[in-house]
């Protein structure tokens, strides 16, 4: 492994769940994006939601056997979970219970928080302070009723989704169809 742990984890959980991201092409490459989400701590306020946080977190797990790193610093694995690392988790579980791949839910999450147009070409200060409200907005829950600014937005929700854990909003998007609706994932 050359560079950081950190930047050779974010490579492999793009090789593995997102897809290529990292592109020589800065129209193309979500490098920045992505960086911005490894650093930004998920905290949940709604119960069982601290589990869409464990399945972040064992991705570092999966990526140390991948890699065949028998040492690493025990800080780093104690590290609370990070945006990019439950949105990869959420992909997983979603994929599982629906069908299309992690990387195409992982995609289509961004586009329902509205992050799938920030390239690297476009990043900027003032570009990242946008990010950084859509994701505070995720985070915190400061989206609308029916989950217009989450990534699970519906069009006829029976309850807030504000105050649901991620697993119900996920069940009931699944059950929607939303995703459908929508046009077909990325």
């Amino acid at each position: 492994m050359n560079g950081t742990i950190d930047d050779n984890y974010i490579e492999w959980l793009y090789q593995g769940d997102i897809g290529a991201v990292r592109n020589r092409n800065p129209h193309r490459s979500f490098w920045k994006l992505a960086r911005k989400l490894y650093s930004t701590p998920f905290t949940w306020s709604i119960r069982n939601d601290e589990n869409r946080a464990a399945d972040g977190i064992e991705l570092r797990g999966e990526f140390l056997d991948a890699v065949g790193a028998d040492i690493v610093d025990e800080s780093w694995m104690a590290l609370d979970a990070s945006v990019l690392e439950v949105l990869i988790g959420i992909a997983r579980r979603v994929s599982f219970e629906s069908f299309g791949a992690p990387a195409e839910w992982f995609w289509k999450f961004l586009m329902n928080l509205g992050l799938n147009g920030y390239t690297d070409a476009v990043w900027s200060m003032a570009i990242e302070r946008e990010v950084d409200q859509i994701i505070f907005n995720f985070v915190h829950r400061r989206y609308e009723y029916d989950g217009t600014g989450s990534i699970f937005p519906l069009r006829d929700p029976d309850k807030d989704q504000r105050e649901l854990e991620i697993w119900a909003q996920m069940s009931a998007y699944i059950l929607e169809g939303d995703y459908i609706h929508h046009g077909p994932l990325m």
